[in-house]
Order: C-alpha cells, then structure tokens, then sequence
C-alpha cells in the first residue's frame, strides 16, 4: 500500500478552520471547565457509536435469517437478500416491522450511515453471516477511525489499509480527511486525471468516489 508524501496543505485542520472553534472562547451552562464538558461530549458520541454498531450487527445478522413460508430472505452465496420471485419475503419482512414491530423497516435499511457501515461487517468479522452476535462479543475495533471516517473511504478499494493508517497514527476525523484528501490529489497527479474526487452536502457526509478510468 502506497502514502504518499505531505503535498497539499491541510484544509480541515488549518489555521484558518482552526481559528473556527478556538476552545478558549467556548463557554458551557454546565458548571464544569472545558475539558470536563468535552469529555461528557466526547462519551456521549462514543456510546453512541458503540451501541449503533452493535444494534445494526444484530439486525443484520437477524435479517439474514429470516425465512417466510419456506423460503430464505438471505442469499449467502452473493450477500445479497433475495427480490423478484421471492418479492414475498421482502413484503413479509417489511410488513413483520410495520405490523408488529411498530416502526418502518426502512428507518434503518435507508439510513446512509448503516447501509455505509454494513459494507465493513465482513471486512471486520470474517465469516460474519455465520457467527451469532448474541453468543459472542462482535465490537467495533477502531478507537480512533469513528464512523465517518468509515464512510470516507468506504469506496476505495484499500480502504482497510488507509483505516489501519489512521487508527495507528490516532488521527482525529479531521486529520483523517486531511490526510486523504492529500492522497486522492498525490495519486490524480500521478495518473494523469481525476480519479478519485471527493463529494458532500448539507445531508451527508463526505465520501471519497472513483471516477471512470481514462
């Protein structure tokens, strides 16, 4: 796996984006100093991502294994959960939320950040779809590479390597992007054309894309 070298200056963690949040005007009405408030921040957002990861672990390990009238939803041969002629199964499925669940199966399926997160599953925990997260512990093995960070690479085709890069250096999120965004530059210099870009909105986070080869 190649990195390259520092050629680009930083964007998320320059002077200028820096000069953004300077900690020493932050205030809080908790009646606590600074590093005391951010560390309940910082416990709040961690947990969190703890607990989505394992939520979205079990449901998609019960999802997998879900049967209706006979017939399996799952597909283990391409990962994939049966449509068309087992069209049955996904009505079934989605009704079983609808009907006796109280909630649309859709807030999770179509949730950006799960359908991302998923991908990693197998990545993270070989042979994922025949282990049983209720009998074992599957957690979430980064400290430092959070969820965003996730789904910045989540594209790229080394992009365990580049997590890996990150969780060993203790790169913040911004610090990650930074360092990514010198390497998609590096490597579309190196190429001749854009081959990697980088696209965000208002309503999702940034995600690094592969443009067609020239």
């Amino acid at each position: 796996m190649k990195f390259y070298e520092k050629e680009y200056e930083n964007y998320y963690t320059s002077e200028i984006e820096l000069a953004k949040c300077k900690t020493h005007l932050i205030g809080n009405l908790a009646g606590c100093e600074f590093k005391e408030y951010a560390g309940y921040f910082k416990d709040v957002v961690n947990g969190q991502q703890v607990a989505l990861f394992d939520n979205w672990v079990k449901f998609e390990w019960l999802r997998s294994r879900f049967v209706y009238n006979g017939k399996k939803y799952f597909n283990p041969v391409n990962k994939k959960y049966f449509s068309g002629c087992r069209i049955g199964c996904q009505s079934a499925f989605e009704g079983l939320f609808k009907l006796y669940l109280n909630e649309d199966l859709k807030f999770i399926t179509r949730n950006f950040y799960f359908v991302g997160v998923r991908t990693y599953f197998e990545d993270f925990f070989p042979d994922f779809y025949n282990r049983n997260p209720y009998k074992e512990k599957l957690e979430y093995p980064y400290q430092y590479m959070s969820f965003s960070s996730l789904l910045l690479v989540l594209n790229m085709v080394n992009r365990m390597e580049f997590l890996k890069h990150g969780e060993e250096e203790q790169m913040t999120y911004a610090e990650f992007m930074d360092f990514m965004i010198n390497h998609i530059k590096c490597h579309n210099d190196e190429v001749g054309y854009t081959h990697y870009d980088i696209y965000w909105n208002n309503t999702k986070l940034p995600v690094i894309k592969k443009n067609k080869e020239k």
